[in-house]
């Protein structure tokens, strides 16, 4: 009993102080976007956003999944041989740090043949780096959040989001007026950041590369890798189709909305970030216990959702004008018809801490793969017609539908194993 009561402690504990940096960090982040919105133009800022959400959209090839599995891998490793999580850790900084160097010629050479007055070299080259180094930040808060000390999970995203802000303050007050400077700070900030904590880490906790775990582990993570590139196509991709297909003042408008959505959605991530591993070491150690953490999770996920749902539907309107400004009114608009995104989003991310735990990652992609496909096809049918409006309803239906998804996968897996809800571990 008193041990169930610790590692209930435990968990709440780590999930309180990730949602409460996530939470500050985001916040921080939030108010540079906003000064951004409020500083440049709708042009630029519609630059800005569009080239931040299509780089965000393709740096899976930068990232392959490591990131998530990490958090997978630790599930069963952390309290018993804190070593092979050394080892991990060290392979995924070194792929990561490697395949920054092929991510930055890809996209200087992607956006010279492109040749698009939006998605300019320059502007992609230096948003680009930026997006490297906070992959290799990522790195260092996942390697805090696999071992449970997410209180310098906390410090450190507060730390850097702060000198984030910092440092546009400082560009704001000069006056400046371009996306590729934004960018350069961004990169400059993340890189010394990203050096320092990576340095730091490595003091304490030591390196350990064995290279003969760099190929497996690689193939390990990529299922990861493409279902996050596939959740970002039907998360990110509308902004980007806005920008191509509508110009720089609709993406200046749907961007932020989606801005004030993401930041909103932190609440479920950050316990997702907890309970994914969490789930994983359930299901390895104890699998007697896994059903009734898998049913309470889904519980209480969806009534997150579903009271987030409904404050936003509430406060959608006043908060995007009191934060971006009456230029802005749209954003609000939209955001309360995306609402609806916070009750599904938070089933899903249940439905995967499950999903993952029980090795479906594979087949969780094939569903993301359909979901990913129906959004953009979707997008590119309802935009002419419908504009904004359309691809704010294209969204909330990309998320129910991934939801069904994943329940039919968690449904035919306990189908095919009865014994696992309820079974005495053996």
């Amino acid at each position: 009993m008193r041990e169930h009561d610790q590692s209930t402690r435990t968990l709440l504990t780590n999930i309180l102080a990730l949602l409460g940096g996530s939470f500050i960090s985001r916040a921080f982040s939030a108010l540079a976007l906003v000064l951004l919105a409020r500083h440049l133009q709708v042009r630029i800022f519609g630059q800005y956003i569009a080239v931040w959400a299509l780089l965000r959209i393709f740096s899976v090839f930068l990232s392959l999944g490591l990131d998530s599995w990490l958090l997978y891998a630790c599930g069963g490793i952390r309290k018993h041989d804190q070593p092979k999580l050394v080892v991990a850790w060290t392979t995924a900084v070194c792929v990561k740090g490697g395949m920054g160097i092929l991510w930055l010629a890809a996209v200087w050479g992607v956006s010279l043949m492109w040749a698009h007055d939006i998605f300019t070299p320059q502007v992609m080259v230096w948003g680009a780096l930026a997006l490297w180094f906070e992959e290799l930040l990522n790195l260092a808060w996942t390697f805090f959040k696999a071992t449970f000390r997410n209180h310098v999970t906390f410090l450190t995203m507060t730390g850097f989001h702060v000198a984030i802000l910092s440092t546009y303050l400082g560009a704001i007050w000069q006056g400046v007026q371009t996306a590729e400077a934004f960018f350069f700070m961004r990169a400059s900030t993340a890189g010394i950041v990203a050096l320092l904590l990576l340095a730091w880490i490595a003091y304490q906790e030591g390196l350990h590369l064995v290279p003969e775990a760099i190929w497996p582990s690689v193939c390990s993570a990529l299922p990861f890798g493409l279902s996050m590139f596939l959740s970002l196509i039907y998360g990110r991709a509308d902004v980007t189709i806005v920008a191509t297909l509508l110009g720089r003042e609709a993406a200046g408008l749907y961007g932020p909305a989606v801005s004030l959505l993401a930041t909103l959605l932190l609440v479920p991530m950050s316990v997702y970030s907890v309970t994914m591993p969490f789930l994983s070491g359930v299901y390895r150690e104890t699998p007697g216990g896994f059903s009734g953490k898998v049913l309470k999770s889904l519980w209480w996920y969806g009534a997150l959702g579903v009271s987030m749902m409904v404050v936003t539907v509430w406060i959608a309107q006043p908060l995007a004008q009191l934060v971006y400004g009456q230029s802005y009114q749209l954003a609000g608009w939209l955001l309360r018809l995306l609402s609806p995104i916070f009750f599904f989003r938070s089933l899903t991310l249940a439905l995967s801490s499950a999903l993952v735990a029980v090795g479906y990652q594979k087949l969780r992609v094939r569903v993301q793969f359909l979901v990913a496909f129906l959004n953009v096809l979707g997008n590119f049918l309802v935009i002419p017609r419908f504009h904004l409006v359309g691809v704010a309803l294209v969204y909330v239906i990309s998320e129910a539908l991934l939801v069904a998804g994943y329940a039919v996968l968690l449904l035919q897996w306990y189908a095919l194993r009865p014994h696992a809800f309820g079974a005495k571990a053996t």
